[in-house]
């Protein structure tokens, strides 16, 4: 008799902190785990952020749109509800045929994404090395660009108000975390350009072409040079790739020997050249 009351027991309520944080996780990107956070307590921290905020217009144009969001994810719910099996089965012939399709329709080109860590921080700890073991966020008590990973246990992070961050490290014991202030940085645009294109100088050399999203993101295409690497490994016949030293980190990469397959062959060339960039 306990066990079927077991089983007829309704699920317990969701407390008002998981409400919150989970409520925090829908509607603010500064919420959502990012680089140096996967074993902060996640729940208490969107929690606090919650009722930092919850009274902000923001926040409240943002709880309107999820509310609209809610309600178009349960008709469509509802309308699937209503597909037989043989309707379900056609529709998903037609995407597996779509993806053929797009699979087939593929670029052979090689390209990569690169996305500086932390750049901002990094370059402001550069300059100022004292600033390492402290949490530091570029930005103001309005707006945070980075942060370290130092502030990042905090569960400060880009795109997050500052005095939410600011708020977040004075209550670090609420969450396993000391008491502690956050050192803001003002940014410098100039600096940061500077460091940019130093950067963008390196990737002409692999992509003269490249496209820049922003300071610290650009999308090389390496179809061509590593055409040209692997033309040139071959006409040398060379047992190793046939890089030009120009790179420090590629000295230590001499052992990269040719397989038999090429895809692997140009697998591990590829991996050579990103770790040359």
């Amino acid at each position: 008799a306990a066990t079927m009351m077991e089983a007829r027991a309704p699920p317990p309520e969701e407390s008002s902190s998981s409400s919150s944080a989970r409520l925090a996780t829908a509607l603010f990107p500064h919420a959502a785990e990012k680089g140096g956070q996967k074993d902060i307590d996640r729940e208490k921290i969107n929690s606090i952020v919650m009722s930092l905020t919850r009274d902000s217009q923001y926040t409240k144009e943002k709880l309107a749109h999820h509310g609209e969001a809610e309600k178009w994810v349960a008709e469509a719910r509802k309308r699937l509800g209503t597909l037989d099996r043989t309707r379900l089965s056609v529709i998903q012939h037609e995407l597996a045929k779509k993806a053929s399709l797009a699979e087939a329709r593929r670029s052979r080109r090689a390209r990569c994404v690169v996305d500086f860590d932390m750049f901002f921080a990094a370059v402001e700890i550069r300059d100022d090395p004292a600033l390492a073991d402290k949490p530091v966020a570029v930005g103001g008590i309005g707006m945070i660009s980075t942060t370290n990973y130092v502030a990042r246990k905090w569960g400060v992070r880009s795109a997050m108000p500052g005095f939410v961050g600011q708020q977040l490290c004075r209550r670090g014991p609420e969450f396993g975390m000391p008491k502690t202030e956050l050192v803001f940085v003002r940014p410098n645009y100039d600096k940061y350009q500077q460091v940019s294109d130093v950067a963008r100088a390196i990737f002409k050399e692999y992509d003269p072409d490249f496209h820049a999203a922003s300071l610290d993101e650009a999308c090389l295409d390496l179809t061509s040079y590593l055409e040209t690497k692997r033309r040139r490994r071959r006409e040398g016949s060379s047992s190793t790739f046939d890089f030009d030293g120009s790179s420090s980190s590629l000295s230590n990469n001499n052992n990269l020997n040719t397989v038999d397959d090429d895809d692997d062959d140009d697998d591990e060339l590829a991996d050579a050249v990103l770790r040359e960039i």
